[in-house]
């Protein structure tokens, strides 16, 4: 047998499985599209203009394109992603773990059709449109709430630098009674006593406190900044109560198109209220939330606030079926371990670092259960902060709220609270069969152990 005859038998081509497949290298200033291997006849070049994106779209058409794999370079690919819905095309959003040793933007689009015509390319979970709106809307608007907590800080700041300590005496500075002392003395005000009387009754700190707490060494340069900062907070504050209603708009039309979501929004004013935090939306998120999810009122979880049940519609929808099951909607998520193994041996286990604004949402709700002892999570939160630490515990109880939340919503079934009494009851008796199992495979007899009876509790 030849040499050549041989290398043919060992050679063994892998079946196509998508025949109309699509490689597209995504760039700033232009696309490299390839519908094939040809060089020179099935590579073309499009700019990124709308215009020039139609092109591309009606290219691919003609050409008998219905599935297109694109790299996820920067926020660049999502126009063209757009666009080629609308042709009606499968669009494959892939990472960089699909890059070839030789790099250049041409072999890089013809390498990216290759795969995809194979079938060896995985793609990234992808919202529907309508999730992309309300995702865009509700970062903007976290946007304007992580500006407008800067520039109050920066308010703080000014007031320190005058050494007055209205922080020490109100929970927060641009609450009722803070603002009201902030305007005073923007509008000239420096009686500390008459400054006090603006204060809420509400307010647990004695007079005199408050007016120590008022006087200050004003200086022109820190009142400025007090008073320009005052005014871009409150320009931020508008544009986030605009921005509420956009959203609350948003989530009502997608009720109204839905007749069973309809009949649950009417339903919703039998659900428990949860108590809001300050940045959380104004609009009635539990109720609407209610309807979007067909009577599954998620808040019931403890720990989830209104902010987390925003995160979860504007990452990822209503529908978290897209995940085959909890455990692949906890890997998107990046909050179980991340197992590496090599040689039999496992060399790391620590769960993956993650961007995903709805994991860090989720963390948010585990450090809020950590700092109180109601209810099992609670429970088991100390617990795993006992054995592995605070940072340890926040992940390992976010990952359970998002096991909890797939299954509420795809499974449709309501919370099943459980209190932290009923939770260490439950770890006792796992114990006690455990230590019953040992003591049956070693066969253990009572005069085997050191006493006779168990002894009395401490």
């Amino acid at each position: 047998m030849s040499s050549k005859d041989r290398k043919k038998k060992d050679y063994v081509e892998l079946e196509v499985v998508h025949s109309g497949a699509c490689g597209i290298d995504i760039g700033g200033k232009f696309h490299l599209v390839s519908i094939g291997q040809d060089q020179e006849k099935q590579v073309r070049k499009y700019g990124v203009h709308t215009e020039a994106l139609h092109e591309l779209g009606n290219w691919l058409v003609g050409q008998g394109i219905n599935t297109v794999a694109m790299e996820s370079t920067g926020v660049y690919w999502k126009s063209l992603w757009r666009i080629l819905q609308d042709y009606g095309m499968e669009v494959v959003l892939v990472s960089r773990s699909w890059k070839q040793e030789k790099k250049t933007d041409v072999l890089d689009c013809m390498w990216l059709q290759q795969l995809h015509s194979m079938g060896l390319l995985k793609g990234s979970y992808l919202a529907d449109n309508a999730t992309e709106e309300l995702k865009h809307l509700w970062r903007h608007r976290q946007g304007l709430v992580r500006t407008g907590n800067d520039y109050v800080r920066r308010m703080q700041k000014s007031m320190r630098l005058m050494n007055m300590c209205l922080e020490t005496v109100l929970s927060s500075i641009v609450g009722a009674s803070g603002q009201a002392i902030i305007q005073a003395i923007i509008e000239g005000q420096r009686d500390a006593a008459l400054l006090a009387g603006l204060v809420d009754k509400r307010v647990q700190k004695p007079k005199e406190e408050i007016i120590k707490a008022l006087q200050a060494d004003w200086r022109i340069e820190h009142l400025f900044e007090l008073q320009q900062c005052y005014e871009l907070y409150q320009i931020l504050e508008q544009k986030r109560v605009v921005c509420d209603e956009k959203i609350e708009e948003l989530l009502n039309a997608r009720i109204r198109r839905d007749d069973q979501q309809t009949q649950y929004l009417e339903q919703s004013g039998n659900i428990k209220k949860k108590r809001k935090n300050k940045n959380d939306p104004k609009f009635d998120v539990q109720r609407l939330s209610y309807a979007l999810f067909k009577g599954i009122d998620l808040s019931a979880v403890d720990g989830i606030s209104h902010g987390a049940i925003m995160s979860l519609l504007a990452e990822v929808g209503t529908d978290v079926k897209a995940f085959a099951n909890a455990n692949s909607f906890v890997s998107w998520l990046r909050l179980c371990p991340n197992n590496r193994i090599s040689g039999g041996k496992q060399l790391l286990s620590r769960s993956q670092r993650t961007a995903n604004a709805l994991a860090q949402a989720l963390k948010q709700s585990a450090n809020a259960i950590g700092r109180h002892n109601k209810g099992a999570l609670a429970g088991f939160f100390h617990r795993i902060a006992h054995k592995k630490g605070w940072k340890a515990a926040i992940t390992a109880t976010a990952r359970k709220l998002a096991v909890i939340i797939w299954n509420m919503i795809a499974k449709q079934q309501p919370f099943n609270y459980m209190s932290n009494e009923q939770y260490q009851q439950q770890l006792k008796t796992r114990s006690v069969k455990a230590i019953n199992r040992q003591i049956t495979r070693w066969g253990i007899k009572p005069q085997d152990l050191l006493f006779d009876e168990l002894p009395a509790p401490a």
